[in-house]
């Protein structure tokens, strides 16, 4: 998207005084140089917490995805069902994942 600032076209624009065929345009350009920048900067409460389960989720399945090759316990096709799951189901996957060896430790050590 381009946007039209005062300092590309600052020539071009009339003097306060001089009525001609560009009478408002300075005042449109403050209008689209303040929405430019209102929008561009403006993170709301969604976006925070959007964002903030997103890369959750993204570390959680990367971590999932990286330690599910080393359980010995799981056959071949468990270690695929279980990365496919990971993935593809983003909170509730790699969730289920740790609990799952959560569990599985605990039946290991008694």
């Amino acid at each position: 998207m381009f946007y039209i600032t005062h300092s590309t076209c600052a020539g071009a624009l009339p003097t306060p005084g001089r009525r001609g065929a560009l009478h408002g345009v300075s005042d449109k350009l403050d209008a689209m140089t303040l929405a430019s920048v209102t929008t561009s900067t403006d993170l709301t409460v969604f976006g925070i917490f959007f964002y903030t389960a997103l890369f959750v989720s993204m570390g959680l399945a990367l971590f999932c995805v990286a330690t599910v090759h080393k359980q010995p316990h799981f056959t071949e096709m468990q270690k695929l069902k279980w990365v496919l799951f990971t993935v593809f189901v983003p909170i509730v996957g790699p969730i289920a994942y740790l609990l799952r060896l959560r569990s599985d430790k605990k039946e290991g050590t008694h």
